[in-house]
């Protein structure tokens, strides 16, 4: 059972890469790659939510929801996206801009573009 555990937590991580982040990040780990159409949620650290005054974006993507708590994503176009989120601690002593580029891979093959061009 154990030995299972540990391969499926291999094999899981191993095909869902999450972004490195810095130990100066306000945000929580997410994936560094989507597949087109995907949508991602990004959600600050412990004691920090999003400020909802300034311009969160998700660059050529498409913003679903903004709230404090969570900014949900969708990427529209293959490549990369440029993500800008505004962070603030909940002391309201300081907010800092975060920009995060996510990589979305092409589809591959006429039934991956079918099904792409379908959910568009």
């Amino acid at each position: 059972m154990l030995i299972a555990i540990i391969f499926y937590t291999v094999f899981h991580l191993s095909i869902t890469p999450s972004v490195a982040l810095d130990e100066q990040t306000l945000l929580m780990p997410f994936p560094a790659e989507v597949a087109l159409n995907e949508t991602i949620v990004f959600k600050p650290v412990t004691q920090h939510h999003f400020n909802l005054k300034s311009k969160n974006s998700c660059g050529s993507g498409r913003l679903l929801k903004v709230e404090e708590s969570a900014v949900e994503c969708q990427i529209t176009k293959a490549g990369e996206t440029a993500i800008e989120l505004f962070i603030c601690d909940d002391k309201q002593s300081y907010c800092r801009r975060e920009q995060i580029t996510v990589i979305t891979p092409r589809p591959k093959g006429f039934k991956e573009w079918l099904r792409h061009l379908w959910n568009s």
